[in-house]
């Protein structure tokens, strides 16, 4: 395996937000960074915005609930020798109601929220974390909700609350994987102020 001049990151869902700024500050301490996101024009203008401040970022389009642009990115990442240190699960919607509880939310939010928000981490693990693993070294992170957690679950959201359980259960399973060290679970402030209903 080629030796590579700079750690490299990977980071989902990351023309707005708080993946934007994820790639900024990991680019800003010396990194590559691989941009990613659903809307290739939208991607392509936050790294043109990233690069103008002198920072080292790539673009590459993924659509996280696509396993065929998940395993299209992988063999990319393999062939130009751009295996990630760091991948950052941050691709997420939240297009539940908060005034919507379990009982009351249509069937088809959970599977579109749990496809994005889970499997689409879920694909993305699979497909990379075997690379990081081939090098002998990968930190895994994932963008989780306070929303999520058990000991504090209310009513509302359900699907968001689900995805984000969930979510939190698939980063103790990749605690466990040799090679993979010390996955992590970010969980975001604020959510509601940011907007919604869109896939990053």
């Amino acid at each position: 395996m080629a030796i590579k001049e700079k750690r490299v990151a990977l980071v989902t869902g990351a023309n707005r937000g708080i993946g934007f700024e994820i790639v900024r500050q990991l680019a800003r301490n010396g990194m590559r960074v691989i941009l990613t996101s659903r809307d290739e024009k939208k991607g392509l203008r936050a790294q043109r915005a990233l690069e103008k401040q002198g920072l080292d970022v790539v673009y590459r389009k993924l659509d996280v609930t696509s396993r065929a642009s998940v395993r299209a990115l992988a063999a990319y990442l393999a062939k130009q020798h751009l295996i990630p240190d760091v991948l950052v699960n941050n691709a997420g919607i939240m297009i539940d109601s908060f005034s919507t509880g379990v009982l009351e939310e249509r069937e088809d939010v959970f599977h579109t929220t749990l496809d994005t928000n889970v499997f689409g981490a879920l694909r993305v693990c699979q497909a990379v974390v075997p690379l990081m693993q081939q090098q002998g070294y990968g930190r895994v992170v994932n963008l989780s909700s306070g929303l999520g957690q058990l000991h504090d679950m209310g009513d509302g959201s359900a699907a968001y609350r689900m995805s984000k359980t969930a979510l939190n259960a698939l980063t103790r399973g990749v605690t466990f994987l040799r090679h993979v060290m010390h996955p992590n679970r970010v969980v975001r402030g604020n959510e509601f102020a940011e907007a919604r209903p869109d896939r990053r």
